[in-house]
């Protein structure tokens, strides 16, 4: 190997040796020994490279979904034509997220007292409804004086929201197939 003027010789690993000025001029190209290092370290050796602390792989953990606002994916609706509000209209039972879920042609009211908690929470799902064309008609098993004030005090909403009031069904006589006979019930025909 030629020596330059005005540099000196280092010996490199058994007789290879190298000037002081390209070691100089190499070291100054580097700014960093983690620079060098991935300059020089190759994956094409077959030999694993050394990772400095700070550039260690962390551990990724999948992105939260993020929340926008308050909205809530609901499930799908299920449509009837007809549903029985469950437990007697009981509002520990059924409340508005019932109404919801399932939307329905009519809804049977089955037992002595409705609760008023369990009418709002109809009327106020209804309102939520995607699709307002939608009629409902409520079918009550009695008459009762909580009804009829929950269908006067709430008249308005529940003409603009197309919600009917069908007769209680013991006000309703149907005649038999012997046309001799008739028993209290309300006729539903599809």
């Amino acid at each position: 190997m030629e020596e330059v003027p005005g540099s000196e010789t280092v010996e490199v690993l058994g007789d290879q040796e190298i000037s002081a000025g390209l070691l100089r001029k190499i070291s100054s190209s580097t700014s960093s020994p983690v620079a060098t290092r991935k300059k020089t370290d190759s994956p094409s050796h077959g030999l694993p490279s050394p990772v400095h602390s700070s550039e260690s792989p962390k551990p990724r953990t999948p992105p939260r979904p993020r929340r926008t606002g308050r909205r809530i994916k609901r499930p799908t609706p299920v449509y009837l034509d007809l549903a029985y509000v469950p437990h007697a209209a009981n509002p520990n039972y059924c409340n508005i997220d019932y109404f919801r879920k399932v939307r329905a042609r009519y809804y049977v009211f089955s037992g002595i007292d409705p609760g008023r908690e369990v009418l709002d929470a109809l009327l106020q799902a209804k309102i939520e409804w995607e699709d307002k064309n939608l009629e409902v008609t409520i079918i009550p098993t009695y008459d009762t004086d909580a009804l009829g004030y929950w269908v006067a005090a709430n008249e308005d909403a529940l003409i603009a929201n197309k919600i009917d009031l069908a007769p209680s069904a013991v006000r309703c006589t149907i005649n038999l197939q012997d046309h001799e006979t008739s028993c209290n019930a309300y006729r539903l025909e599809f």
